[in-house]
């Protein structure tokens, strides 16, 4: 897992260890219909969709309130409007919403630093 940069409405929540934001696939929706007559089919784009960005990596901090203080910050950005997400790449996508933000179990790794894993899902809305 490569060690980025990601910000999220200009914030670098993810920067306390290594992390990895990527785009997913351009999606584009269509209709297939057939006519009398038409051999085959025929196909008409309804334009793009919005496109996921994944991402994951692990979260950490000195103390087990302070790491639950920075969940609750990137959890709070669940709130459906959109925003400018910067990928590990360094490219930007506006217009992205938080749709998903999963964190597994805390785990103590030293007497002063707490860490957990995490998975987020991003849409870019309009594609």
């Amino acid at each position: 897992m490569a060690f980025g940069n990601a910000t999220f409405n200009g914030e670098s929540l993810f920067s306390s260890g290594p992390h990895i934001v990527n785009p997913g696939g351009i999606v584009e929706a269509a209709k297939r219909t057939s006519f009398p007559g038409l051999d085959g089919e025929a196909r008409l784009t309804l334009g793009r969709r919005a496109r996921p960005l994944a991402g994951q990596g692990t979260l950490k901090a000195e103390t087990q309130d302070a790491l639950q203080t920075l969940v609750e910050a990137i959890e709070a950005f669940r709130d459906g409007v959109a925003y400018t997400l910067v990928d590990t790449r360094g490219t930007s996508h506006e217009d992205c919403t938080l749709e998903q933000f999963d964190t597994g179990r805390y785990h103590q790794i030293s007497a002063s630093e707490f860490c957990c894993d995490w998975r987020a899902l991003w849409l870019k809305l309009g594609g």
